[in-house]
């Protein structure tokens, strides 16, 4: 009993790390969390409703999204805060190509993110922490 109060009371500290902080500022000021695990998508088929892939804090590092249609199809990738923020907002992919959109210092995602395409045709995948 005492070993399981001990590793309870070492994780307890360690959970707080994992999710961002916010003070009640205009605009908000931000701790930044401490990221556990690498999470990545497999490639498929962007859906064409909005859709989400996370529901929880995530911190985008890459997306690649390919179009394999004649033509050109629009792409959107929003967080889920309260009043949600896209991050890429019907961006157009053109006909026949591959964008990949790296992220160096990663973009937040409070609440996880969604997306959706403009019309078929289109794979994404995503690369995220958490």
């Amino acid at each position: 009993m005492k070993r399981l109060i001990l590793l309870a009371a070492l994780a307890w500290p360690l959970a707080a790390q994992y999710s961002a902080t916010c003070n009640n500022a205009t605009p908000a000021i931000c701790s930044v969390a401490t990221l556990a695990n690498e999470v990545r998508t497999k490639p498929q088929a962007a859906p064409t409703s909005t859709t989400t892939v996370t529901a929880q804090d995530a911190y985008l590092e890459a997306v690649t999204i390919t179009n394999t249609t004649a033509g050109a199809v629009t792409f959107t990738l929003a967080d889920k805060q309260g009043s949600p923020v896209a991050f890429l907002s019907a961006v157009s992919i053109p006909a026949n190509s591959t964008t990949v959109i790296s992220i160096p210092l990663f973009y937040w995602c409070p609440g996880g993110f969604t997306v959706a395409a403009g019309g078929s045709g289109l794979t994404y995948s995503t690369v995220f922490k958490q």
